[in-house]
């Protein structure tokens, strides 16, 4: 068998690391304001420097936990709003879920880039989160969306995408039907039409008539998604514990 093995190119590789970075720090500074205690669970999710023996690529565990509610939550960092996962069809070690429990959490972050260096990345503070539980869900029922295999500086892989609309601009939702959102636009009041179908599969209605609406913000999905989930607390140490033996690498 011919040798699949690929690599990114090291610019490639950089900015990937740099929009991974930017996104988890933007979802660690959402889940502090709504009083969550978070904390790294991968070594080096904050930042774009490569650690030895620690942060390895492609493993696919949850970036933060919150030392309060033990709720853990993997940052996934978009530049271009989706739900989507990158996911092999023949290694389960590079399944999107690879290390995701039901009761784990994904934070969506919009990155933009805010000037030529490589570096030059922010995350925005519309963090939408979505249960994994929801995720696997969809997928099993086959309501996902899978792409053709990415290119060899890609690993091989595909993609896979749950189906959602997203507002492009700030505005507030003007009319709910059965198949369509329609979303005022608040720049100059136009009337933005949004489809409740890709393909073959329908979307759920996120929002009501009346409610505002930012750009990026997801309005219909075939999952939940929320901007908040409250922090319980009562996480014990015994529980505490678990998780961390529960991402033990051999």
């Amino acid at each position: 068998m011919a040798d699949r093995r690929a690599y990114k190119t090291d610019a490639s590789f950089l900015e990937k690391l740099v929009i991974g970075a930017t996104g988890t720090k933007g979802v660690f500074a959402d889940l502090q304001k709504q009083g969550h205690r978070p904390i790294e669970l991968e070594r080096g999710s904050m930042s774009y420097k490569i650690w030895k023996k620690i942060k390895i690529k492609r493993l696919r565990v949850p970036d933060l936990l919150c030392l309060a509610c033990a709720t853990r939550t993997e940052a996934r960092a978009k530049t271009d709003l989706e739900i989507s996962m990158s996911h092999s069809l023949a290694d389960e070690e590079r399944s999107w879920d690879k290390g995701l429990g039901d009761n784990d959490m994904v934070g969506l972050a919009l990155c933009t880039r805010t000037g030529m260096g490589a570096t030059d990345w922010e995350a925005s503070d519309l963090i939408q989160y979505i249960p994994a539980k929801a995720l696997r869900r969809a997928f099993q029922e086959k309501q996902t969306i899978v792409s053709e295999a990415k290119g060899s500086q890609e690993g091989f892989e595909v993609r896979v995408l749950w189906p959602s609309a997203v507002a492009s601009a700030d505005g507030s939702v003007k009319a709910v039907s059965g198949d369509r959102v329609q979303i005022q636009r608040s720049a100059d009041n136009l009337t933005l039409s949004y489809s409740l179908k890709r393909r073959d599969i329908g979307l759920k209605i996120l929002v009501a008539v009346g409610d505002p609406v930012r750009a990026g913000q997801i309005i219909a999905s075939v999952v939940p998604v929320t901007r908040t989930f409250k922090c319980r607390g009562g996480a014990s140490a015994n529980t505490y514990m678990q998780l961390l033996t529960s991402l033990a690498v051999p």
